[in-house]
């Protein structure tokens, strides 16, 4: 028998997942209906199900554990044969992967004058337990320092201001937890030399 298993290659951490397939006899014939098939998943955390052909070969069974933890999940979906057709099985390997913090930062003007304060506002849009932001300015060939740390509030938003002599580029950190992965972004910041002026 020939057995195709339909299964997303990525699912969100949380969500269930469908695996849904068809059996298909060689020359097109189809088992009875209610013929059950055997999954197993194996990877980051294991178990057994079963599920029953359709009418037209059609099976589906949804797995509402494994996305409790992300990370590599394995399915093989197996057919027991009879006495007149072979036993069958396919593998399906499908990645359970952590939400997308949507960590973004503004700025305000990426050009500024000599002596202006830069107000740094790095946002999360996608939080589960952690919520902190750490947030730094590194100048030309000096090492990053830290400016600023904390928890977003409950719009997302870490803000933090910076006076800098020079062009410095600005880096937002997340460290990410058990759903949401995490990221880091940065901008640069242009400073206009300082200008003086004397009367002769």
């Amino acid at each position: 028998g020939m057995l195709r298993v339909s299964v997303p290659a990525t699912s969100p951490i949380t969500q269930s997942v469908t695996l849904a397939g068809k059996i298909t006899l060689p020359g097109g014939k189809l088992l009875p209906a209610g013929t059950p098939l055997t999954i197993t998943r194996t990877g980051v955390s294991t178990a057994t199900f079963t599920a029953k052909t359709t009418s037209k070969g059609t099976f589906a069974v949804a797995d509402h554990s494994a996305g409790a933890k992300f990370g590599t999940y394995f399915y093989t979906v197996s057919y027991a044969g009879s006495s007149t057709v072979a036993a069958t099985t396919a593998t399906h390997t499908l990645e359970v992967v952590k939400f997308s913090p949507g960590l973004t930062m503004s700025l305000g003007p990426t050009t500024i004058n000599y002596g202006t304060t830069t107000t740094v506002t790095a946002h999360l849009a996608k939080t589960y337990t952690n919520r902190a932001v750490w947030v730094y300015a590194q100048l030309a060939e000096h090492g990053k320092q830290l400016i600023g740390h904390g928890n977003v509030n409950s719009k997302g938003d870490l803000t933090v201001r910076y006076k800098s002599p020079y062009n410095v580029t600005f880096t937002a950190a997340f460290s990410g937890d058990a759903r949401v992965a995490a990221a880091s972004v940065s901008h640069g910041v242009r400073v206009r030399a300082a200008v003086s002026e004397s009367v002769s």
